[in-house]
């Protein structure tokens, strides 16, 4: 389970297809973990996970954002 919030790159499927997501894992979430405790797979549906990706621009918020860090890395 990771112990604190995670940054990483996400693989799924969207209309049938191989889609990449750049993702923030909640603390709590079960993975899996290489050798050096590297996150790799999310143990809820078996996706893959990556490091995560630097992107450029404003991210878009695509979910609600956790009640622990509420919006901008701000306490509730």
């Amino acid at each position: 389970m990771l112990r604190a919030d995670t940054g990483v790159t996400n693989h799924g499927f969207r209309a049938g297809r191989a889609a990449v997501l750049q993702a923030v894992l909640q603390a709590g979430t079960a993975v899996l973990v290489d050798d050096r405790g590297v996150p790799r797979v999310r143990c809820a549906c078996g996706n893959p996970l990556r490091p995560p990706v630097a992107m450029r621009g404003t991210p878009a918020v695509k979910d609600t954002p956790c009640p622990a860090t509420g919006p901008a890395g701000s306490s509730s």
